[in-house]
């Protein structure tokens, strides 16, 4: 058995390699940036490839999808995650559709793709409502629009007055190595205005599953008003509805490793917001019950708890050992 770590533009693809070092998995490290991607992943001698894309800029995401599912719809070549579960890996517009396909509770959201329809929308909207861009973590991106005055401001921003070719785009602002904030200008949002009703959230629980690994917490709100990128966790035994649905969700379409943020609204709903197939995690543990790390496992009809520290390698080595049971084929049928 052996395992290809795809690079990428980020260094995070290392701590796969540093997760098959530590569990005696060999691997190889490929070049996926480069231009003779294809060839090194064809001449590796793989059995199948592991990828953390990149998500700071949309057309470097977009390449690295466009590779990954080149590899594994043409090749035929097994890549973990999976393409499904990566096709909406920070892409909230691809998420939207696929929620509402196949009727998964969440906030009701619309994707706006002009100048005249998002107009027509902000005109006749219901405030406040959240606005959101495709790609961004820890809350970047998230605008709570309050007004018309905002929303139409934001639509010119979006889409541009009156000529969309002279388009300049919306640019956000994030610290750049926690020391200085600058102007992301090479990550404008422009030419899509992403809509989502705001929510009377009580709480927010992130439910992860890697495998038949379940962990979760819940999110607590920051001083910038987000539960999401505040840093800040509430631990305790999740919602057994919510492990349910994450449960559900990923049998349903094979999904092996996810983090699916809930809301749990004021009037007891509980709706999808977010699914990430890879996420980012602070070393610590993912579940804590009474003073416990540990996990759940699915087991005769019910999550059984297991003590232990399983965030890994923020998890990287519960996925070395997940894709090495598929590949083997000891895995369920997910």
């Amino acid at each position: 058995m052996k395992l290809g770590i795809l690079t990428s533009f980020n260094k995070d693809w290392k701590l796969y390699a540093e997760a098959c070092e530590k569990l005696g998995v060999e691997h190889e490290i490929v070049d996926f940036v480069g231009r003779d991607w294809l060839r090194n992943c064809l001449e590796s001698g793989c059995d199948g490839f592991m990828v953390r894309p990149p998500n700071d800029f949309p057309e470097r995401k977009a390449m690295v999808d466009e590779r990954l599912t080149f590899l594994a719809k043409n090749v035929g070549r097994p890549v973990y995650p999976g393409v499904d579960e990566l096709l909406f890996y920070e892409n909230k517009r691809a998420l939207v559709n696929w929620l509402d396909y196949y009727e998964i509770p969440h906030p009701k959201t619309v994707v706006l793709a002009s100048y005249a329809e998002a107009m027509e929308f902000v005109a006749s909207a219901s405030y406040p409502f959240v606005s959101k861009r495709a790609i961004g973590s820890a809350a970047s991106g998230v605008i709570v629009v309050k007004s018309p005055r905002q929303a139409r401001r934001l639509v010119r921003q979006f889409f541009g007055w009156p000529i969309p070719g002279i388009t300049r785009g919306k640019t956000y602002w994030s610290w750049y190595k926690k020391k200085w904030l600058l102007p992301d200008v090479g990550d404008e949002q422009k030419h899509y205005m992403i809509v989502q009703d705001f929510c009377d959230v009580r709480w927010e629980h992130r439910i992860i599953r890697i495998g038949d690994t379940f962990l979760g917490y819940r999110k607590v709100v920051g001083k910038h008003g987000f539960a999401s990128g505040s840093g800040l966790a509430a631990w305790g035994e999740p919602p057994r509805r919510a492990l349910d649905m994450v449960r559900e969700i990923t049998d349903r379409f094979g999904f092996r490793s996810m983090a699916i943020d809930i809301f749990e609204t004021a009037d007891g709903e509980y709706l999808v917001n977010e699914m990430q197939a890879l996420f980012g995690s602070v070393e610590r543990s993912l579940l804590n019950i009474d003073g416990k790390d540990g996990r759940y496992v699915w087991k005769d009809g019910d999550y059984r708890f297991e003590e232990g520290y399983w965030n890994v390698k923020r998890c990287y080595e519960l996925r070395v050992q997940d894709f090495v049971r598929v590949l083997e084929g000891k895995a369920d049928g997910r």
